[in-house]
């Protein structure tokens, strides 16, 4: 191959890498509503409920509402440093945030590494069946999408957050059924059942 084109395909290659790394790291705004301390505590409440009853062997259900989660989701960063750093990859968690639609749940998490921000956006669709409780539609970083989702993206960021969170721990393993309207989501949990 000639130097000119030896050159002509290192600049193709550097303009991809280039416009790949433009489409991840161009800012997206986190959705979701925000709340206020009583909606934190709201959630709050509604999550140790569930947890307690969970934990007793029983099933139940609550109403958890967009602005109650975003509001404990905040309170959650604000009170615990920890959370905010990552395993693994040394990825600082800025914000964490969650927007409901029908039938849809977006989870925004968004991280920094060297200074540098970053969105995740996970969405998920309520699967209405006992298959499981949500279904990962899709997943991009920034404006993003990735083909494939790699669950370790967002994975990484929740389980230092979740390490200091008994009750949402404990929520989220005995899902049994989501059920999400607009800005709000029924949630349903239960012992699980282990099969043979």
């Amino acid at each position: 191959m000639s130097k000119l084109g030896r050159r002509l395909r290192l600049f193709l290659y550097l303009a991809v890498f280039a416009a790949i790394t433009t489409l991840a790291l161009w800012p997206v705004a986190a959705e979701g509503a925000s709340g206020d301390p009583e909606a934190a505590r709201a959630c709050g409440r509604t999550l140790g409920r569930l947890a307690s009853t969970v934990q007793r062997g029983d099933a139940a259900q609550g109403i958890l509402t967009e602005t109650e989660i975003n509001a404990h989701l905040a309170r959650i960063l604000a009170h615990n440093p920890d959370a905010r750093v990552s395993r693994g990859l040394r990825l600082g968690l800025r914000d964490l945030r969650v927007d409901l639609e029908p039938g849809v749940a977006r989870l925004f998490v968004v991280s920094e590494i060297v200074g540098v921000p970053f969105t995740v956006e996970s969405r998920f669709s309520d699967t209405g069946s006992v298959s499981g409780p949500l279904r990962l539609e899709s997943l991009r970083v920034g404006w993003l999408p990735l083909v494939q989702p790699v669950k370790w993206l967002a994975e990484g960021r929740l389980e230092s957050l979740l390490d200091h969170l008994d009750d949402e721990r404990t929520v989220l393993g005995s899902l049994t059924s989501v059920a999400v309207t607009s800005n709000q989501a029924l949630v349903v949990v239960g012992p699980r059942m282990i099969e043979d």
